[in-house]
């Protein structure tokens, strides 16, 4: 059921309004910022391996555990979703990082309180609290 699948976005909004941020080297964050990362992180990590949007699963998207994602199963030879070696090596990486990026914003506006229940895609599934 198309209903099921998770809409991936990206990042729509930044420090400047609605545009797309630029990326930030993390060696060159603020304290605050790479705290509000480390905040992210935490709770991206603390979700149960069973939640698609946990750490578990989306660094299954990448490589292990080699598992279906989002009901899609992956290259089928026991290597993940991941186009190691491949000329569609960058191609697949823009979409694996939107998620990535877009889960991270969402579970740092969780973490200091900035929402309480906000969709990690900003459209079709709520982050838990």
């Amino acid at each position: 059921m198309a209903t099921n699948y998770f809409n991936i976005t990206g990042v729509r909004e930044g420090v400047n309004g609605p545009a797309v941020p630029l990326r930030q080297e993390i060696r060159a964050l603020s304290p605050d910022m790479f705290n509000l990362y480390i905040l992210g992180l935490q709770r991206m990590q603390s979700l149960p391996k069973t939640d698609r949007l946990s750490w578990f699963q989306i660094a299954g998207i990448h490589g292990r555990p080699y598992a279906a994602w989002d009901n899609v199963r992956g290259n089928g030879n026991a290597s993940g979703y991941c186009t190691h070696s491949s000329i569609l090596f960058l191609t697949w990486h823009r979409p694996y990082l939107a998620l990535f990026e877009v889960c991270q914003l969402g579970y740092q506006y969780l973490s200091v309180g900035l929402v309480t229940n906000r969709s990690c895609s900003y459209s079709n599934r709520s982050l838990r609290t």
